[in-house]
């Protein structure tokens, strides 16, 4: 057995590159095969992922109470060097060793798969590895930005942690995707305390998103037609055209979105197509009205916080 273990962990290293402290601890991720099986069959989790650390390090790095218990739980003292398994994702493993370290650590924006980083987000706050916890957090806001269904794991970090400020900026991101596509996401980003509360908000949000749309929409369409002579009423699907192509782009309809909606309609009347002018200042007081009636995730993340969903 020690020949077999000799050869299994003669070329182990360091995940992060150009690191010379010894190697003193093998880690690899605690499978579900590991769990099935009896410990003593050691050759069972030799199919996962395994890499050289640092003992001292991890403990300098990573100081909660279940990090501690993790590693003592599964070490095997009695190897050369000590190996321990920890119940963790393979690409989570690899990423808390290397946040472990002072040295250049890597850029989780560049991740291609946001689901990766809010895996490593709930380990890093279960071990206590404070820096990951600060760039898991940072990525996630940046790569929520990239795609409808990566703004739901942004939506659900945000809101497992209270972290309501900018969180309807990824709301109204997702406002594309039905239910459907929402709900293994948005069940993958969120504990298992908060991902049915979580769903019934998302789908609260929906609804309420959709109503003030069709309201604000229709308001733009009054507020052109009521300005329009009949025999210029042809255009008016043009103009509607631009207006709905301008809102759908925006992600957060604010003061500035309603001057650039208006600025679309004030540029075709300049043109000398409209015949009869708009006000512009009453309209836009109309519109920013109406943008008060925009949905809220803080409150009603308030509104279900005693309810039992």
């Amino acid at each position: 057995m020690n020949a077999i273990y000799e050869r299994l962990f003669y070329d182990i290293k360091c995940p992060v590159p150009g690191c010379t402290l010894p190697i003193d601890l093998v880690l690899s991720e605690r499978s579900i095969d590991w769990v099935l099986y009896e410990p003593s069959l050691y050759l069972k989790p030799y199919s996962a992922q395994r890499f050289g650390t640092h003992k001292k390090n991890l403990e300098i790095f990573n100081d909660s109470e279940t990090f501690k218990h993790d590693l003592a739980h599964f070490l095997d003292a009695n190897r050369n060097p000590p190996q321990a398994y920890l119940p963790i994702t393979p690409k989570s493993l690899e990423l808390l060793l290397r946040f472990s370290h002072d040295h250049a650590l890597p850029d989780l924006r560049l991740e291609k798969d946001v689901e990766d980083v809010y895996n490593f987000s709930m380990y890093a706050e279960m071990y206590g590895n404070k820096v990951a916890q600060r760039a898991c957090k940072s990525a996630l806001e940046y790569l929520g930005k990239r795609s409808p269904k990566d703004a739901i794991f942004a939506l659900g970090y945000k809101s497992d942690n209270h972290l309501f400020s900018g969180i309807d900026e990824y709301a109204r991101r997702s406002m594309s995707l039905t239910f459907e596509d929402v709900e293994r996401p948005l069940a993958i980003a969120s504990s298992l305390r908060t991902f049915k509360k979580n769903h019934v908000i998302w789908k609260h949000y929906k609804d309420e998103w959709d109503r003030f749309m069709h309201k604000y929409i229709t308001a733009v369409q009054n507020l052109i037609t009521s300005k329009i002579e009949y025999g210029k009423i042809k255009i008016i699907p043009g103009i509607l055209h631009l207006i709905r192509t301008e809102l759908e782009s925006e992600v957060a309809l604010t003061s500035e979105t309603v001057g650039r909606t208006l600025d679309i309609v004030w540029e075709i009347e300049g043109s000398g197509e409209l015949e009869k002018g708009i006000d512009v200042d009453g309209a836009r007081r109309v519109l920013e009205q109406i943008l008060g009636e925009r949905p809220s995730w803080e409150q009603l993340a308030m509104e279900y916080e005693y309810i039992d969903v």
